[in-house]
């Protein structure tokens, strides 16, 4: 790691923490495993791990990161065997496996486990299995994170959010993608810790964390996408944040160039997704 701010995308990936952390679904850890590692649902969680969230990550501009997953121990092995795949070629990529215990002192853990001590600052950004964040992500973030540093005012830490993304909307046979500005959403908010910081980006509600730190928001460029779809646990809606308007062919070009995505592609494998469903 040759940069003094240390990088760390987390996703958990199904991971069926004792104390819930999912808003919707079983209470019991038994029913939660069983509803978390049904097939119809890991083919799902897989399908848009493979197309949206991995793309970008793998031609990062500035390829000096890492990517933590989090999984259950009790994930069957067919479907860890799939997750493995969609992950070679990734050398950033680790994946971790956990048996259920409380989700946050969980998280923390993980994330302590993987902090380098010779960073100056980790940088922890949470990722869902159906997120995306644009391919020069980690080199945007890395050059705010000086003046993010200084605004910390003698805090322990600071936030950078990106809020202008696309709410890439799935619930139908063909895909729709809305432009919009949302603070806040999780997805392209980096937490900036010191090293031996007890806590972590995960101990934070992150629609909550303006309370908790300062906060550098940024309106500008494109640098999420969000998934929305039948398989979402938070209800976040398709007429969530504030939309702006961009041309249909700027959305396509948008897709291509900021995440690695080509729209007609997708369109076509998530046709024969749902017709295998």
């Amino acid at each position: 790691m040759a940069h003094p701010l240390q990088v760390i995308f987390f996703c958990r990936f199904s991971y069926p923490g004792t104390k819930n952390p999912f808003q919707s679904g079983p209470d019991t850890v038994e029913d939660r495993v069983a509803n978390l590692y049904a097939d119809t649902r890991m083919r799902e969680r897989l399908f848009f791990f493979k197309h949206i969230t991995l793309p970008a990550l793998r031609v990062q501009t500035d390829p000096d990161f890492d990517f933590v997953i989090l999984i259950g121990t009790a994930m069957p092995a067919r479907w860890r065997n799939e997750l493995e795949e969609l992950m070679a070629g990734i050398s950033q990529a680790r994946i971790v496996a956990r048996d259920p215990g409380p989700d946050r002192k969980t998280y923390s853990e993980v994330l302590h486990a993987h902090r380098h001590p010779g960073a100056r600052h980790v940088a922890e950004v949470r990722m869902d299995d159906d997120d995306a964040v644009a391919v020069d992500y980690v080199t945007k973030l890395r050059n705010l994170y000086p003046s993010a540093v200084r605004s910390r005012m003698g805090l322990k830490r600071v936030a950078v959010d990106h809020n202008c993304g696309l709410l890439l909307n799935a619930t139908a046979p063909t895909v729709t993608y809305r432009p919009l500005r949302a603070p806040f959403w999780g997805v392209a908010l980096a937490v900036i810790v010191d090293p031996d910081d007890s806590a972590s980006a995960l101990d934070f509600p992150h629609h909550k964390i303006w309370t908790r730190m300062p906060v550098h928001s940024r309106p500008h460029p494109l640098m999420f996408i969000r998934g929305y779809h039948e398989a979402n646990d938070s209800a976040i809606g398709p007429s969530a944040g504030i939309a702006f308007e961009m041309d249909d062919h700027d959305i396509g070009e948008a897709l291509d160039e900021r995440f690695a995505i080509d729209r007609d592609t997708f369109q076509r494998d998530w046709l024969k997704h749902r017709s295998k469903a």
